[in-house]
């Protein structure tokens, strides 16, 4: 049987993978492919976020009573992430002279 705690980790290394994959290729100086594989990676990102947010946040919350506590911290962190994937986004486009975006949502 799979756990949350199981999932959500085997989330957040897919997401740490992508995010190498992509750093590396960026100091490689590999910019075209940088911008495809930061798409995989942003929609990675999206995919995780909307998981938590829509799933196991509220779940959470209806079970404790908490809703300004850890999720509302996590929450906000998500935005701080998110702010920090459009400067990313911003800058492979900026170098690549190209739109860089992520896939449509596939979660």
């Amino acid at each position: 049987m799979t756990t949350i705690a199981g999932l959500l980790t085997d989330d957040h290394r897919h997401c740490d993978e992508s995010f190498v994959a992509v750093e590396r290729l960026v100091v490689a100086g590999r910019w075209e492919e940088a911008g495809l594989r930061y798409g995989e990676f942003a929609d990675a990102m999206g995919c995780h976020f909307a998981r938590e947010e829509d799933l196991l946040f509220p779940a959470f919350e209806a079970a404790t009573g908490m809703v300004t506590g850890p999720t509302a911290v996590m929450r906000a962190e998500h935005q701080q992430i998110r702010q920090l994937l459009r400067s990313l986004q911003d800058a492979l486009a900026r170098r690549t002279g190209t739109i860089v975006s992520a896939s449509p949502r596939r979660c």
